[in-house]
């Protein structure tokens, strides 16, 4: 392999927070957990971060909710991470 090239013919997706799609609540959440976030994320409430898996395009995502227990509810924007980048540059609000 070549230093600084990737031995795969695509581009190599990364989440910051792994979820699956599927599990939303009543109001229209994302359940993920704090043993999903990729090494060194810090989940922070109003925060956006990348959310993906494995069979389906990421997208960003804005921390709503972490629990004592790990649970994370996260509203997931729609359209692509390109869409909502300038996004991933906030910080959450201070109280």
């Amino acid at each position: 392999m070549t230093q600084g090239r990737s031995a795969y013919p695509f581009p190599v997706m990364s989440w910051d927070l792994w979820i699956d799609y599927l599990r939303t609540d009543g109001e229209g959440l994302t359940h993920g957990s704090t043993h999903n976030a990729a090494p060194g994320v810090r989940l922070l409430v109003g925060q956006h971060v990348v959310v993906g898996n494995e069979d389906a395009d990421p997208a960003v995502a804005r921390v709503v909710s972490v629990g004592d227990d790990g649970v994370v509810l996260v509203a997931v924007l729609p359209g692509p991470v390109d869409g909502n980048r300038s996004l991933l540059c906030d910080q959450p609000a201070t109280t």
